[in-house]
C-alpha cells in the first residue's frame, strides 16, 4: 500500500516545497529601478564660480579678504611680527603676497610672482595673477 502512496506524497512534497520558495519571491520587495535610472537621480556636482580677474592694481593695499576673493584660499599664510606672507599657487606659477599694517589696516605692500621652478620672474606676474580666474 504505501508502494502505491509513496510516488504520490513524494509528488505533494516536492511541490509543497515548490511553493514556499515561491512564496517568499514573491513576498520580497519589487525593485522598480534601474541602475540608469538610480545613476541619474545622483546630484549635480557643484560648479565652482570663477575667481573675479583681478591685476597687480587689485591686488596692492588689499586685504586679507579681498585677496582671497580674487585668488582663492591660500595654500600657505606665515605670520611674521605685525605682518604676513600668503602663498597662491596656480597650475603655472606661485604667488607670494606680502601684507604689513598702514594706518592700522593690514594690505598688501608687495607682489611676486614665481614659476614652477621657483625662479622669481617679475615680467610674469601679472600673468601670474590672472591664471587664478
Amino acid at each position: 500500500m504505501f508502494w502505491r502512496s509513496g510516488p504520490l506524497i513524494l509528488a505533494i512534497v516536492l511541490l509543497t516545497g515548490c511553493s514556499l520558495v515561491q512564496n517568499e519571491r514573491s513576498q520580497a520587495p519589487a525593485r522598480t529601478e534601474s541602475p540608469t535610472a538610480t545613476a541619474r537621480l545622483q546630484p549635480a556636482t557643484p560648479t565652482r564660480r570663477p575667481a573675479p580677474r583681478a591685476t597687480m592694481a587689485d591686488l596692492l593695499g588689499a586685504d586679507p579678504a579681498r585677496i582671497d576673493s580674487y585668488l582663492g584660499a591660500p595654500e600657505i599664510v606665515r605670520r611674521e611680527g605685525a605682518g604676513e606672507l600668503r602663498l597662491y599657487r596656480s597650475n603655472n606659477c606661485v604667488l607670494h603676497i606680502f601684507l604689513y599694517p598702514r594706518n592700522g589696516t593690514i594690505g598688501a605692500t608687495h607682489v611676486e610672482a614665481r614659476n614652477d621652478t621657483a625662479q622669481l620672474d617679475p615680467s610674469a606676474t601679472e600673468r601670474c595673477i590672472a591664471s587664478f580666474s
